[in-house]
Order: structure tokens, then C-alpha cells, then sequence
């Protein structure tokens, strides 16, 4: 069985079009990989470089987050904003003008989000990503809304 690749996803209202990827749902088995490999000195590191080159792209990146270090973590690890989290995505918004938003400019917008997800997506995949033993479903949930907190910029 091969996982599947972090969701990518749109979502088109009056404000604009919202471009997004990545894993909105980290539970069980999946959210303790994330969370070991956020805290390895090698993975963790690297987690915050695919962040910052996404950032560095115009994505903001969010998920829903405990408002404390995750039991068994200390509150001042180094990386504790990003152990907290129990989902890591990314997108942006591009606004809707008067005369709407046309199919090439939507196009590009959604393959520049992705393409600047790109690093974290692989990431998430290569350290939180689905075993072969659990269902590829819950890889994530594209289209789901999160109420979670946006990853801070460092």
C-alpha cells in the first residue's frame, strides 16, 4: 500500500480564493511520529526550514494546537510552538477584484501555494505520513476547516 500525498485543497467564496495543503487531522500513531520527529535534532530542525521556505513563499501556515507543551515535553523545548500542534497546514488567500478571478490566475495561485508547501508537505509525509497498517482516509480531510492556531514565524 502507498500513502497518499498531503491533500491539496481550494476554497472559493466572495473574499477570493483560499489555496491550502497539507495534514489537517494528526491523531494517534501519526500525531506521536510528528511529534518525536519535531523533537529530534535532525527532523525538527528541518521541519522549520520547509516552514520558513513557505513563508518565505507568502504561505501562512496554521493548526489547531494545545495551549501547552504536549504531556511528556518540556514547556521549554526549543521547538514546543510546533510540538503543540495536532494538525500543520498551509495556504493563502488571493483576493477577489471587481472582475473576478480568472481560470489561469486561480491556476497559478493554487500551483504557487503548493509549490511553496512543497518541502513541509514532504516532510509531514516522510515523518507523519500513513503506514502501510492504517487507512489512507485519514491521511488528512481536504476541504475541513480548522479553528486552530497560525504557526508563528520565527
Amino acid at each position: 500500500m502507498h500513502a497518499r500525498p498531503a491533500p491539496l485543497f481550494v476554497q472559493l467564496d466572495r473574499e477570493g480564493l483560499f489555496a491550502g495543503t497539507g495534514f489537517h487531522e494528526l491523531d494517534g500513531a501519526r500525531l506521536e511520529r510528528f511529534r518525536a520527529a519535531v523533537a529530534d535534532d535532525a527532523a525538527g530542525p528541518a521541519l522549520e526550514s520547509a516552514i520558513e521556505a513557505a513563508h518565505a513563499g507568502g504561505v501562512e501556515t496554521y493548526g489547531e494546537a494545545l495551549k501547552t507543551a504536549p504531556r511528556g515535553y518540556p514547556r521549554d523545548h526549543p521547538r514546543v510552538a510546533l510540538l503543540r500542534h495536532k494538525a500543520l497546514f498551509g495556504g493563502r488567500r488571493l483576493e477577489c477584484r471587481a472582475d473576478g478571478i480568472g481560470r489561469e490566475t486561480a491556476l497559478g495561485h493554487a500551483r504557487s501555494v503548493w509549490a511553496a508547501c512543497a518541502p513541509m508537505n514532504a516532510w509531514l509525509e516522510r515523518h507523519a505520513g500513513p503506514r502501510a497498517a492504517e487507512p489512507a482516509a485519514r491521511a488528512g480531510r481536504a476541504g475541513a476547516r480548522s479553528r486552530g492556531s497560525r504557526t508563528a514565524r520565527g
